[in-house]
């Protein structure tokens, strides 16, 4: 708890200081902005969860498919629930196992992170460094104000 008290306390005295220089009009117009930029990375970032989301739910249900088909076939309609029972409890560490690597794979195989945004090189970073164009081109004034500020 006093971590995050201190964090707070941080954050209010840098408003205050920041407060103290701007007027009040100046420093709601910074505020918003500083709000939409965080909704438009946190739009962004939803639109990431939903489109993996999409791709991973399909293939779950589709190996769930052949793995009660593969049941079927391994264990005939005759078997005893104690047989049944151990079967399971062998195999569910695997299952979930190969489950948990699937998903990763899935996951990190893109490469790119999924985003089908254009990219360029961020204005004063020797080439270091990449930035989403769109994000760049609507509020330029904005990057290099925090660039400034670091």
């Amino acid at each position: 708890m006093g971590a995050l008290q201190g964090s707070m306390n941080y954050v209010l005295d840098k408003l205050g200081e920041t407060a103290s220089v701007m007027r009040a009009e100046k420093w709601i117009n910074n505020v918003l902005e500083k709000s939409k930029e965080f909704l438009a990375v946190l739009q962004h970032f939803g639109k990431l969860c939903i489109a993996k989301l999409d791709e991973v739910f399909p293939q779950l249900h589709r190996f769930g498919k052949i793995c009660i088909a593969k049941v079927g076939e391994v264990f005939p309609p005759e078997i005893t629930a104690e047989q049944m029972k151990y079967w399971v409890q062998v195999a569910t560490p695997y299952i979930i196992g190969a489950v948990v690597i699937l998903i990763l794979l899935r996951f990190f195989r893109g490469g790119g992170g999924g985003s089908n945004a254009k990219m360029m090189i961020a204005p004063g970073t020797s080439r270091a460094v990449k930035i989403p164009r769109p994000s760049f081109e609507a509020s330029p004034k904005s990057y290099f104000r925090d660039l400034r500020g670091k």
